[in-house]
């Protein structure tokens, strides 16, 4: 999936519902290129790991993720002020990373599934997707910890206001994904 023009974001949340088939991947999840940093925003798993990218900077998470198992995660980021992520999985605050305050410029490129070495491009199989992800948006604010709850417990809710969302009519999709309306919502 690709999405362009978002603006620049100082905070954000994004949340979605993943899949892994296997532990022995790099799955790539959100790959954001800014055109300054390959690794504006990403988020990978590798083993029992998320990491989590801002602007070239690796900050590690360590997640209990099983296969073949839905995990709600959301990441709310405060990162141009305090350097603060908070990862939530299924619901519940799991784990606060700090990192250098940073703001991440938009009118970037996402790609879900891959990660991108080069602004929309520049991917190497052995970095792609072997899950899935549905109900990915994503907010230039934070979210409260109740709406991250809500979500969770009500796969179909979304808060309004996003700059990014998994709707096919605004992708586009290249290579070997495949798409498919959930039965969930």
């Amino acid at each position: 999936m690709r999405q362009a023009l978002v603006p620049d974001f100082s905070q954000f949340t994004t949340c979605f519902w993943l899949t892994r088939v296997s532990k022995d991947n790099h799955d790539s999840w959100i790959s954001y290129n800014d055109g300054r940093y390959e690794n504006a925003f990403l988020v990978v798993t590798q083993g029992d790991n998320l990491n989590l990218w801002i602007n070239n900077y690796n900050v590690r998470a360590s997640f209990p993720l099983s296969t073949n198992t839905d995990y709600h995660v959301c990441i709310a980021s405060v990162s141009s002020t305090t350097g603060k992520h908070y990862v939530f999985l299924k619901g519940e605050l799991h784990q606060v990373i700090h990192h250098k305050p940073a703001v991440v410029k938009g009118e970037g490129i996402f790609i879900i599934g891959q990660e991108q070495d080069a602004i929309g491009g520049g991917f190497d199989p052995k970095q792609s997707l072997k899950g899935s992800v549905s109900n990915l948006a994503m907010w230039d604010r934070i979210l409260s910890t109740s709406d991250i709850v809500q979500m969770y417990h009500n796969r179909c809710l979304c808060p309004p206001g996003r700059i990014l969302s998994l709707e096919l009519k605004n992708i586009d999709m290249f290579g070997g994904v495949s798409t498919h309306k959930t039965e969930k919502c």
